[in-house]
């Protein structure tokens, strides 16, 4: 009946397209932590300063703070002989847990709730393997593909600085 439905006369897909649309993404709440998480990020990548401004809109709980890597707050929190052990990748820290790559980006769109769980469900659904793989080839490619911004900080209205780091 579904098949003939979506064949028929096109009311399944506008009925999609209606909930879609109309969806409210407070109705898929985010996983929320009892302590914010700190992102570490590529200052002068183009792309960064875009995903961390998507990120700075789109937490509504405001639990993510911004810092970039090789920053004063990237000094303190890795001593100097674990620097060297960390990718050139978006790291995720709360307390004692730091994620990268794949798993820091699964971390983030968890966090965010709303339509962002379609992503997360497709990130989660691949191995980690094949997911940090995609990563390695985007984050190898950043700076061709999108550019290099001269300011380490992305520009983010004055309400929102206060959850960057330097």
């Amino acid at each position: 009946a579904l098949a003939m439905a979506w064949q028929g006369n096109g009311s399944v897909p506008l009925a999609l397209f209606f909930h879609l649309v109309t969806f409210q993404p407070a109705w898929a709440p985010g996983r929320r932590h009892a302590e914010a998480s700190l992102v570490f990020h590529d200052g002068h990548c183009a792309l960064c300063h875009a995903v961390v401004r998507t990120l700075l809109g789109e937490d509504r709980h405001g639990l993510l703070r911004f810092a970039p890597i090789g920053g004063e707050a990237w000094l303190r929190r890795f001593p100097k002989d674990q620097r060297t052990n960390l990718a050139d990748s978006v790291l995720v820290v709360r307390g004692d847990e730091v994620l990268s790559k794949g798993h820091a980006v699964r971390d983030l769109l968890e966090q965010l709730g709303g339509l962002w769980w379609l992503p997360w469900l497709a990130l989660r659904i691949l191995p980690a393997v094949v997911v940090d793989a995609g990563y390695d080839v985007v984050a190898a490619n950043r700076a061709r593909w999108f550019g290099r911004k001269p300011s380490p900080c992305p520009l983010v209205p004055e309400a929102l600085r206060m959850r960057m780091e330097a």
